[in-house]
């Protein structure tokens, strides 16, 4: 097991144990959404660390969200949307490297999927190396698991520039 993934997986039971969250839950942590507002993932964001927050309305009418973490832009989008409340929110960063070879890509984009468990790295349609992670609420969310999410997603984003050397 790679050091990575050993380290995520001791970070993912301590978190599961509760060691790395305050022993005395707010008590609305234990908030079920059915689907997740714009509102509702900027406040988690902006809670796990990332800022300039740009919020827009898609063609389609769903809510979208332009923000910043450690100086790199990343976008959330929202689909399956009731009154721009969502079941399905997609996390995704990109960068777009002229100096790096496609198979330099491919080959980092095939390590970081092999060592992290969350966070699934690709190269899109326009050669882009693309890190994505969802959301999916449609059963119900937690604030405090949206926050985890949250979390997590600002250091998936820090953790992947360093893994592609950006």
């Amino acid at each position: 097991m790679s050091m990575r993934i050993a380290a995520l997986f001791t970070l993912l039971l301590a978190s599961a144990a509760g060691s790395l969250w305050p022993a005395t839950a707010r008590a609305d942590d234990n908030e079920v959404f059915k689907l997740v507002t714009a509102e509702l993932v900027v406040t988690a964001l902006h809670n796990a660390g990332a800022r300039r927050f740009s919020t827009s309305i898609d063609s389609l009418g769903d809510p979208q969200i332009e923000a910043e973490t450690d100086g790199l832009s990343f976008d959330v989008l929202f689909y399956d949307c009731e009154d721009e409340a969502c079941q399905k929110v997609p996390f995704r960063v990109e960068f777009q490297d002229d100096e790096t070879t496609a198979e330099e890509a491919r080959g980092m984009m095939g390590k970081w999927n092999r060592e992290w468990v969350f966070g699934k790295a690709y190269i899109d349609d326009d050669g882009n190396m693309t890190l994505e992670h969802a959301i999916y609420a449609r059963d119900g969310v937690t604030r405090a698991n949206l926050q985890r999410n949250a979390d997590l997603w600002v250091e998936l984003v820090e953790d992947f520039s360093a893994a592609i050397g950006w």
